[in-house]
């Protein structure tokens, strides 16, 4: 099998995105903006919010609360919107909270 040089260049560039996007730790709630920051989770989130009947604004995007699942696929679920404030960041390790 003969490499050229596109072929090469897509290959180093699929794992660059690899070793960048990172999944949330299982167990864990996450801001919509913290999952952001995490890896490539906008469409993820548009998908769990669509299929629990929320909006899709970029304030229901980056103010919902998501508890990453107990697989370690990075799968969420949509646990609420933070109505009337805005959700919090509780630092690494810890769960975020609408506050």
């Amino acid at each position: 099998m003969k490499f050229t040089v596109a072929s090469l260049a897509i290959a180093i560039a699929s794992f660059a995105n690899l070793a960048v996007a990172d999944n949330c730790t299982p167990g864990v709630r996450y801001c919509g903006f913290n999952l952001l920051q995490k890896g490539d989770y906008h469409r993820t989130i548009e998908i769990e919010l669509i299929a629990m009947g929320e909006p899709t604004t970029e304030d229901s995007i980056n103010n919902s609360l998501f508890l990453c699942r107990t697989r370690n696929d990075g799968a969420i679920y949509f646990m609420r919107h933070c109505n009337n404030s805005v959700c919090n960041d509780g630092g690494p390790g810890n769960n975020d909270y609408c506050g």
